[in-house]
This record gives C-alpha cells, structure tokens and sequence, in this order.
C-alpha cells in the first residue's frame, strides 16, 4: 500500500497538484486547471478547505469542501483511477468530517451520479446516507462519467445521531425510477448489498 499524506495546500505548487488530479479524473484540459487554481487560491483566501492526497510530486487524491450557512457542501472528492480502493478516498472523508465538526459543522453534503454505484457505495461505507434525489442537476453532460441527464443523488453525512429505522426495502441499484421515487418520498438509503440497495425510512 502506498504512503499518502494527507495535506491542506496553500501555495502554487499544491494546489496545481490538487488542480491536476481533479482534472485528470474528469478528464479536463490544461486551460480548465490554471482556471481551477485560480479559483482555489480564493478558496484558500477564504478558508475553505482543500485537501491533497500524495504530494505535489505525486497527487492521489484531493478534496473540496466549502462552508455554507448550516452545513458544508463538498463538490469535489477524487481518487486517482489507479489507486482506488486503497482507503485514499475514506482518508479525505475522515479529515473533512473532522474538520467540519471543529468548525462548529453537523452536516456535510453533496451529490453524485445514481451510476457511480462504487461511489456510493464508498460513500455508505464511510457512515453517510443517501438521502435524496435531483433532477437534471447540471444539464445535458458528456464525460468520461455519464453521458446525457445528470440526475444526482444527495448525499449527506451527520455527526448527530439519526432516528431509528422502521422500515427498509432492497432495490436494484439500477433500477433509479423506484430509487427516485423512495428517495423524493423520504427514504434513505443507508448500504450496498451487492446489486441491492438497503432503503429505509
């Protein structure tokens, strides 16, 4: 297993590593990251958190977390593709909910694709839920991820505990018309069993 540092960068050279690795995972060009670290020098400015996995010399990983009125939201979390799977991405989660409950925060939240099914099961793994749907978040997309609608689910992470569970149902994880319609409803999904999602309320 390789050794990650976990790093909150604040100069040049970090934050184009962080730039780096989100753009090769989205599979972006070279104009998109000098945009991106001009954006994450702001970020900096502003004290919201940027994290890297690796280093500058070698980014893994990296993270995006920004503070909103109640919550954090966090638009970005990566892994590079070879290293998935080797606990990079629960790293970055963990220093993100330790750093939102230091900073007075209960709640994270963000969204990803219904077919990033890894990803969401990384997500569950991690203690989050899934605890909605959005329609067409961005529009009509076109990435190495998805082609097409970019329907989302929400997720969320709480330091608090949550009411007990009193009723759960198993859906396909590709079966996103009844996940919609569990999810807009007031289900949760909590895990992954295999192809099924545990949904419950």
């Amino acid at each position: 297993m390789v050794d990650v540092q976990i790093s909150r960068p604040s100069t040049q050279p970090g934050l184009s590593a962080v730039a780096q690795v989100l753009d090769d995972v989205f599979g972006m060009v070279a104009p998109a990251t000098m945009f991106r670290v001009g954006f994450m020098n702001d970020l900096v400015r502003s004290d919201q958190l940027i994290l890297l996995a690796g280093s500058a010399e070698e980014p893994l990983g990296a993270l995006v977390a920004l503070r909103g009125r109640n919550h954090i939201e966090m638009p970005d979390m990566v892994v590079a593709a070879e290293h998935q799977g080797g606990g990079i991405g629960r790293r970055l989660f963990e220093a993100m909910t330790r750093w939102a409950v230091d900073e007075g925060f209960r709640e994270i939240r963000w969204s990803v694709s219904p077919s990033n099914v890894n990803g969401v099961a990384a997500y569950l793994a991690y203690g989050a839920r899934i605890v909605g749907w959005i329609d067409n978040a961005y529009g009509v997309a076109s990435d190495p991820f998805y082609t097409g609608t970019t329907d989302r689910f929400r997720g969320e992470w709480r330091a608090d505990e949550r009411p007990p569970i009193v009723e759960t149902k198993l859906v396909h994880h590709e079966d996103h018309a009844q996940l919609r319609s569990l999810l807009l409803s007031g289900w949760q999904i909590t895990r992954r069993q295999g192809d099924l999602y545990a949904v419950v309320r």
